[in-house]
This record gives C-alpha cells, sequence and structure tokens, in this order.
C-alpha cells in the first residue's frame, strides 16, 4: 500500500514517521530529531529547518541515535534552554562553586 508523499513505502515499514509531514497527511520516514523542537524530521524537512537562520543552531540527531528503546520511550536529554545573555549560547555547563548552570561564554567571562 503507497502513501501520499512517499514513493512505493508502506506505513508498516516507517518506524518513526515525519512530524511535519504527518500534519499535512504525508507519510515519511523520520531521518532527524531535534532536541529544541522536540520533532522528528525527514530530509526534506530538515533542510527547510536548517534553513532558518534562528533554527541554524538547534541539535539535530541522526536516526541512530533516536532509534534506541530508551529514545522512543522518552525525550533525550540534552541542554534546550538558552542563555538569557548570550542568546545564541546553550546553558549547558554547572558550576558547583556557585551553584549555578552557565553557558561556555559565561564561565570564560566570570570564572
Amino acid at each position: 500500500m503507497a502513501t501520499k508523499g512517499s514513493e512505493n513505502a508502506s506505513d508498516e515499514l516507517i518506524e518513526i514517521k515525519c512530524s511535519v509531514c504527518a500534519g499535512k497527511n504525508i507519510t515519511r520516514e523520520a531521518e532527524k530529531y531535534c532536541v529544541e523542537c522536540q520533532d522528528y524530521y525527514c530530509i526534506p524537512c530538515t533542510d527547510m529547518h536548517k534553513a532558518f537562520p534562528a533554527m541554524r543552531g538547534h541539535k539535530l540527531l541522526d536516526k541512530s541515535e533516536f532509534r534506541t528503546k530508551r529514545t522512543l520511550t522518552s525525550l533525550p536529554i540534552y541542554p534546550t534552554e538558552r542563555c538569557p545573555i548570550h542568546k545564541a549560547k546553550l546553558l549547558d555547563i554547572f558550576c558547583e562553586n556557585h551553584d549555578e548552570v552557565l553557558c561556555a561564554t559565561c564561565v570564560a567571562i566570570n570564572h
């Protein structure tokens, strides 16, 4: 049974569907997962995702990284919160001395 948007593909063969395409009733297999958006993307939608400047810094996982049983049942644990001072940086470093989470730029400047 072929589905719209895929050539000779079957729903039974697609493990995880592209979130964007699914919203348009198109069935395509997801090849990437965006940690910040928490959505799955096929290759054409990944290309569109990368085209927007605000999304270029997003962490995209390959299919091999999100297909494990753990990530299918829960979201991957990666830093997603942005620094309020350095908007392009993720809060990804914990300072034990000051008991706070910082971006790499804040650490370089203040610690």
